[in-house]
């Protein structure tokens, strides 16, 4: 049985994704692979569905746009934009972008852009096995004044 929550937010990925297009060609094709990856998987959204499962991230930038905060990803070892996966009690995709860039950030001021930015599949060691992280990345935006924790 998957939780009322994974359901309402497959719902809102289907909604987003499908609504969402991109100038890039790769863009578009990746997009179009995640709305069939929804339509085959009723669990991607959970961390448990273990072939793969969409995930939320957040490209973290002060208002003016010069300054990016980038984490130290322990598992993979490369510095990455903010981000994990969904979680139950978040509303959607771009909530749980949101919560992750304050999350891992800790500025609890994020403003999160309407639409993705970009979308990005790639293998990771999830969970004990190898997976896919279908991500869904967001801008998110921080006073000029922030100061990550």
């Amino acid at each position: 049985m998957i939780d009322p929550d994974f359901v309402r937010l497959h719902a809102d990925a289907m909604g987003v994704l499908g609504g969402w297009d991109h100038a890039e060609p790769q863009q578009r094709i990746l997009r179009d692979a995640y709305l069939t990856y929804l339509r085959e998987h009723p669990d991607a959204m959970s961390r448990e569905s273990r072939i793969g499962h969409l995930t939320a991230s957040a490209l973290l930038m002060d208002e003016q746009r010069t300054r990016v905060l980038l984490t130290l990803h322990p598992k993979v070892g490369r510095w990455l934009q903010l981000g994990g996966h969904v979680e139950i009690g978040d509303a959607s995709l771009q909530d749980a972008a949101r919560r992750e860039a304050i999350e891992e950030s800790g500025i609890e001021v994020v403003r999160i852009s309407e639409q993705p930015l970009r979308l990005d599949r790639h293998p990771v060691p999830c969970g004990g096995a190898q997976s896919e992280h279908l991500d869904v990345q967001y801008l998110a935006l921080v006073p000029a004044d922030a100061k990550e924790v």
